[in-house]
């Protein structure tokens, strides 16, 4: 019994308590093996197991430090280099733990861990993690390419995403190449989808184009194709309506786009029903391209119609594809031709745009010989020379020049306008070209434009000489003369004095000279004409003993003149007057020229 109070003795301290970090007891070797064991998981439960806590902590935080490192960066290098990263730390911290194992041996106070256990079931869970954790993308692909089959991209896109995200860099499903390529795939779609909205067709074209052949003519989704003929219409159609608001240059580029469009559309999608309406879209193509026909703008509808007959050669599409209905519109176009070719030329006939006359015919000629249409082109232009020549009085000849000088140059111009048919319609053109030049002339002379009437008298006399109105066109010469003397600084000429009488209904009028220089006399009236008087030399006299002095005697019809007297050489003032000259009267005057100083 022990006593307790005062006077009894103090009792012991009792024995320190061990520490608890001490290992657990047992076999090192075993320890060791088990601790390797355990953190081959990488988890550091072989740190736990030997309670080294900070060196748990510590591989733990690594571990899901590299994890974080290699989803966040998107395994960098492959997902086979960070596997090796991997195992090359999990071995680590095993060949660590063994060692740690094995340096601490002693007895403790506790039973061992069921170690092996432990580790077995630590590797089952991580392998099970990573096996549920590999499946994740994998069900993530199987359902965009669901999705994307039913053509529902905007779905399978994001589950594309998914199957790729940074998250499974670690999974090695294996299947990355087609998660890729199938989202680029539906980006394609989407795009396209987003240019047919903006309705820039031709790039949607282009995009499903891409799209199918990325998967070498068979994509995920089958309805692709029908998508893509439904664009090529559309595309087709919208070139059609540009072409028709722009000009015929312009036009013909949208026309022959359009059309491609519409035979590749058929070629490429045979039995959709978007090829079933081409037939249709390429007649309609026709009605819109050959407006003009209908509106019987021949000139431009000739123009519309050569289009047609160079699709053939211009056509871009396959062969096999274009050449039947290219052949078909062109040999259509071709048909047209003659006809609007001839209608051309008359109404550019009738706006005397001569180009056009010459083009138009010519091309006619030359490219369709045989037709119906040719054989009429001559008889055409003689028509049109008949009516102009019918009436070319005043102003209407001064017109009929330009028309005139081009049937005269036709024969030697194009090839189509040779031939004795036209050398005869030339040569009648040149007769009635005489005609308008002498029109013209004359109402130019009346109108006081000597310089307008000189020109066209003149090239009467010396570049038609044989036409009916050469004579004629001397006499108004003569005259154009006599009217510019008069209107300049001249001498008066008086009228010639009565001398006795003459033929009835005639007069005649003798002139003397006594000049010292040879006179001209130029007249116009109820006749028009000149007359030459020598001199008689010696200086000439003053009319004092004009007996015998060189003379001559013109017989006129009666009736007022305008008359010139000048000398034919010097420096001397011609003379005007006017006489007015009676029938049965015979005139004479003498005539001598006086120099002050």
């Amino acid at each position: 019994m022990t006593l307790y109070g005062p006077g009894a003795p103090v009792p012991p301290f009792p024995p320190a308590t061990p520490p608890p970090s001490a290992p657990p007891p047992g076999n090192s070797a075993a320890r060791g093996a088990a601790a390797a064991a355990l953190n081959i998981t990488a988890l550091g439960a072989g740190y736990l197991y030997l309670r080294r806590w900070r060196r748990a902590a510590a591989a733990l935080g690594i571990t899901l430090l590299l994890v974080l490192l290699a989803t966040w960066l998107e395994a960098p290098g492959g997902r086979v280099v960070w596997a090796a990263v991997f195992l090359l730390w999990a071995a680590a911290t095993a060949v660590d733990g063994r060692r740690l194992g094995l340096a601490a041996p002693g007895p403790g106070p506790r039973r061992p861990w069921p170690a092996p256990v432990a580790a077995v079931a630590l590797l089952a869970l991580v392998a099970s993690g990573y096996l549920g954790y590999q499946a994740l993308p994998g069900q993530a692909l199987e359902d965009a390419e669901t999705a994307h089959a039913a053509g529902n991209c905007a779905r399978a896109s994001g589950l594309y995403d998914k199957a790729l995200s940074a998250r499974y860099a670690l999974a090695f499903h294996g299947r990355d190449a087609a998660a890729a390529k199938g989202r680029n795939g539906c980006g394609i779609v989407l795009r396209a989808e987003q240019q047919a909205e903006r309705e820039s067709w031709a790039e949607a074209v282009s995009s499903y184009t891409s799209y199918i052949g990325l998967y070498g003519g068979e994509p995920p989704w089958d309805g692709a194709h029908a998508r893509l003929a439904g664009l090529r219409l559309a595309h087709a159609d919208s070139l059609v309506e540009q072409a028709s608001g722009s000009a015929i240059e312009a036009a013909d580029n949208f026309y022959l786009r359009a059309f491609d469009e519409y035979v590749t559309l058929r070629g490429e999608q045979p039995g959709s029903s978007e090829a079933a309406e081409v037939p249709g879209r390429l007649d309609a193509l026709w009605d819109t391209a050959t407006a003009s026909l209908a509106a019987e703008d021949h000139c431009t509808a000739v123009r519309e119609l050569r289009f047609f007959t160079r699709l053939p050669e211009e056509s871009g599409a396959p062969e096999e594809w274009a050449a039947k209905d290219a052949a078909r519109l062109a040999d259509r176009a071709g048909g047209a031709l003659p006809a609007e070719l001839l209608a051309c030329g008359k109404s550019s006939y009738r706006n005397a745009d001569w180009d056009a006359v010459e083009r138009s015919f010519g091309d006619l000629l030359a490219e369709f010989p045989d037709s119906e249409q040719s054989g009429k082109v001559p008889g055409t232009l003689e028509s049109f020379r008949k009516a102009t020549a019918g009436d070319l009085s005043g102003a209407k000849g001064c017109a009929a020049f330009e028309e005139l000088e081009f049937l005269i140059g036709l024969p030697g111009g194009p090839a189509g306008f040779d031939g004795k048919t036209y050398e005869e319609l030339a040569g009648r053109a040149e007769n009635s070209l005489a005609e308008a030049l002498y029109q013209c002339g004359s109402a130019a002379f009346e109108d006081g434009d000597y310089d307008t009437a000189e020109d066209h008298m003149r090239t009467v006399v010396d570049e038609h000489d044989t036409h009916d109105r050469a004579d004629h066109a001397a006499d108004i010469l003569i005259a154009i003369e006599i009217a510019r003397i008069g209107e300049g600084v001249t001498g008066e000429l008086p009228p010639p004095s009565a001398a006795g009488s003459a033929p009835g209904g005639t007069t005649t009028v003798t002139i003397i000279n006594d000049s010292g220089e040879d006179l001209e006399i130029l007249y116009t009236g109820p006749e028009t004409g000149t007359a030459s008087v020598a001199s008689p030399g010696g200086g000439g006299g003053q009319c004092l003993s004009p007996s015998g002095k060189p003379s001559v005697t013109l017989e006129l019809r009666p009736g007022d003149y305008s008359v010139v007297a000048r000398a034919t050489t010097g420096n001397v003032t011609p003379y005007y007057g006017s006489w007015n000259l009676a029938s049965g009267t015979a005139y004479s005057d003498c005539y001598y020229i006086t120099f002050g100083f």
